[in-house]
Parts: structure tokens; C-alpha cells; sequence
């Protein structure tokens, strides 16, 4: 006991239920001179002599309360890194991804076909969105050049072909 006065002013200790013969409990809680105590109970062997610990019970708590804070805080922290690395994931796998998408879009939009986006195999349907957008690239500069073809081919019979003025009356006659 923490106060000797206390001990001395107890008038038999063996009173309490530490101290019983049969199934004494090893913790407990007591209530000493107003006083609310948490007790825990060792036996020595072999002479069968009983330690009987106590703390306050409002300190056991407030040292309780500040690991409950201090796992909170740990928690909290936690929390925080594993966002970041999820965030930080979600941007080179599928932001990066998504952007030279939409760079390599902008310039099919503006006449620039350039070589296919790489693959990045994390996740398929962003390689689906690619090998379908790349398709999409290749039939449209397919269709582009065989519009300049037959533009090319129109424009030469166009200039082959002698410049005439017809003259017509109302009958239709030459």
C-alpha cells in the first residue's frame, strides 16, 4: 500500500478477498478510505505469501486514456500515409495513363498521328481505351488520305479538261 498509515489503520487485511484460502481472485478493485484502488495479487512459492499491488484507479485510467490518444495518433498517422500512397497510385496508374491518352487525342484532333501510347498492363481498360483509340487514329488517317487521293485525282481531270464556254439558246441548241 502506497500509505503505511493506511496499513496500519487496517484492521485485518486478510479480510479482503485477495486473501481468501479457496479461488482468490488475482485483480480486483477495492475501496480504501474513499478511495476507489485497482489491486492485482501475486503468490510466492513455496511459502505461500501473497503481494498485493495497488494503483489508484483514477492514474490506471488516465494512463489507459493516453494510450487510447497515443494509438489514435498512431492511427491517424497510418491513415495519412496509406491515403497518400493511394493517392500518389491512383495518379501513375491511371492519371498519367489518362493524360497522354488525352495529349495523344488532341493531337490526332489536330492532324498529328503520332506512334501508339505504350501499354502499362495495370489495368486493361486503359489499354482497351488505347488499342481502340488507336484504331480509331488509323482508320481516320486511312480515310484522310484516300480523301487527298481522290481530291488530287478529281483536280487533275479538273485541269485536263479544256476550258470551254457553250453557249445556249432557249431550246437548248448550240
Amino acid at each position: 500500500h502506497p500509505d503505511p498509515t493506511e496499513i496500519q489503520r487496517q484492521g485485518n487485511i486478510g479480510d479482503l478477498p485477495f486473501f481468501r484460502r479457496h479461488d482468490p481472485p488475482t485483480q480486483g478493485t477495492l475501496n480504501l478510505g474513499g478511495t476507489s484502488w485497482v489491486a492485482t495479487v501475486a503468490t510466492v512459492e513455496p511459502h505461500d505469501w501473497k503481494i498485493l499491488s495497488l494503483k489508484r484507479r483514477s492514474a490506471l485510467l488516465s494512463e489507459v486514456a493516453g494510450g487510447i490518444g497515443l494509438l489514435v495518433v498512431l492511427l491517424t498517422a497510418l491513415y495519412v500515409v496509406f491515403a497518400f500512397r493511394l493517392i500518389r497510385d491512383l495518379r501513375l496508374r491511371v492519371g498519367d495513363p489518362l493524360k497522354a491518352l488525352a495529349a495523344s487525342l488532341r493531337r490526332v484532333a489536330a492532324g498529328e498521328y503520332g506512334p501508339p501510347l505504350p501499354h502499362r498492363h495495370d489495368f486493361t481498360e486503359l489499354d482497351t481505351m488505347n488499342d481502340t483509340f488507336m484504331l480509331m487514329s488509323d482508320r481516320v488517317r486511312q480515310r484522310e488520305t484516300d480523301l487527298k487521293r481522290e481530291r488530287a485525282f478529281v483536280g487533275t481531270v479538273i485541269d485536263a479538261i479544256p476550258s470551254a464556254l457553250f453557249a445556249l439558246d432557249r431550246e437548248g441548241r448550240v
